[in-house]
């Protein structure tokens, strides 16, 4: 219902997250929770992230993109004094989400138990490479560890090559996704029940269901062989094509070739296609490489713009490989305001931020009003003295040592 209030709205957050975690608590500032991000007297080594903003490196987008719309709190916790102040600001809190090796984990450093008493029915969220239990339970590793062990590594590339990283760090969000369904589950356990609960997100459960869902384990199960990476050679009429300025994906299924076929002869290029022995599906498929060789010349031919708006109109499944540009300029995601303008001040310009993967039924846009990333500690006054009452030496001592 548009106007109606984002469902996180009164929710606060604690945000301990590295790459595996960071994108789950950016979903739950897009639901309206406001996340509060806690970050060493150093800084978050997130902010030191590549790519930046900047020629001299000191604005990372990584952050700036992983941390819009959050808090920052900085707390020295190697001073045991520090522990009594986080269990006080966990009591204003409904959950915390975590990320990291399990040693480094906030309730593994301070003590759930400790977190518990502060606050009976706190939400806990622990993302960790291999999980909180189990014999890999003490091993690290970030998206690229992720991807390799889930097998997500292994179908990426070219038959005659090596394994390739998936773009995007792929691992990292399907993590991020996982922990931030978790969140919602926890949270929705504590507003029924009125307890917490401690949810464990192994990344790579995360990263696994996709190599599943991509080559389905009872494939080695019932055949005896390991799924091969395909490069280009997907099932037949289920290809990238190549167009005079990139490339199409273009996909004829089930019930769609005489729309292929169709498209082609309006364009002169269907050869022998249009004989009625290629209705047959085995017919097709034993001729599968011909076919192949029909399309990609008739792609070749034309721009992929072009492509996409001729073969849809047609009823054929097809989309252009778009690049960053390509998607930055594309009218599909600018006229569902997927994009939105943020004003940074310390950069005098304007960045456009990418919306999430979800739109709450506002026809305006979605998501919450962001604000840029703050800066490091930028609301630790606000919290720790105007808040929680912390006098100003412990603050001195505490948190504002290292504070830019």
């Amino acid at each position: 219902m548009a106007g109606a209030p984002l469902p996180l709205v009164g929710c606060r957050v604690l945000d301990a997250t590295d790459e595996l975690g960071v994108y789950a608590t950016r979903l739950l500032v897009e639901l309206g929770a406001e996340v509060v991000r806690l970050e060493p007297l150093a800084g978050d080594p997130l902010r030191r992230y590549p790519p930046f903003a900047d020629a001299d490196g000191r604005v990372s987008l990584y952050h700036l993109h992983f941390n819009a719309g959050k808090r920052s709190l900085t707390l020295d916790l190697t001073r045991p004094a520090a522990h009594g102040w986080l269990n006080r600001l966990l009591t204003t809190c409904h959950a915390l989400v975590e990320s990291g090796p399990v040693h480094g984990l906030l309730s593994t450093r301070i003590g759930l138990t400790a977190m518990r008493a502060a606050r009976p029915d706190l939400v806990v969220v622990s993302v960790t490479p291999f999980g909180l239990h189990g014999p890999y339970r003490e091993r690290t590793g970030g998206d690229l560890v992720v991807a390799a062990h889930s097998g997500l590594l292994w179908l990426n590339g070219r038959p005659d090559g090596p394994p390739h990283r998936p773009g995007g760090e792929q691992a990292a969000h399907m993590a991020g996704l996982l922990a931030a369904n978790a969140t919602l589950l926890g949270l929705f356990h504590q507003r029924r029940t009125g307890q917490g609960c401690h949810l464990d997100v192994p990344a790579t459960f995360a990263a696994s269901l996709a190599t599943l869902q991509t080559a389905n384990a009872n494939y080695v199960t019932w055949h005896g062989r390991i799924p091969a990476r395909r490069g280009m050679g997907l099932p037949p009429f289920r290809h990238i094509f190549p167009a005079a300025d990139g490339w199409v994906a273009l996909t004829a299924l089930p019930g769609q070739w005489p729309n292929l076929v169709r498209l082609l002869c309006d364009h002169a290029a269907a050869t022998d296609l249009a004989d009625p022995a290629y209705r047959d599906d085995a017919y097709r498929y034993e001729r599968s490489e011909h076919i192949t060789a029909v399309i990609e010349a008739f792609t070749s031919r034309y721009p992929k713009q072009y492509l996409f708006k001729v073969a849809q109109e047609a009823g054929v499944a097809c989309a252009p490989v778009n690049t960053a540009a390509d998607l930055a300029a594309d009218p599909f995601l600018h006229g569902r305001g997927w994009f939105r303008p943020v004003w940074h001040a310390d950069l005098g310009r304007v960045l456009r931020y990418p919306g999430p993967p979800f739109r709450l039924g506002n026809p305006g846009g979605a998501g919450a009003a962001l604000h840029p990333a703050p800066g490091q500690g930028a609301d630790n006054r606000a919290v720790w003295v105007d808040e929680l009452g912390m006098d100003a030496a412990t603050f001195a001592t505490l948190c504002a040592t290292e504070v830019r």
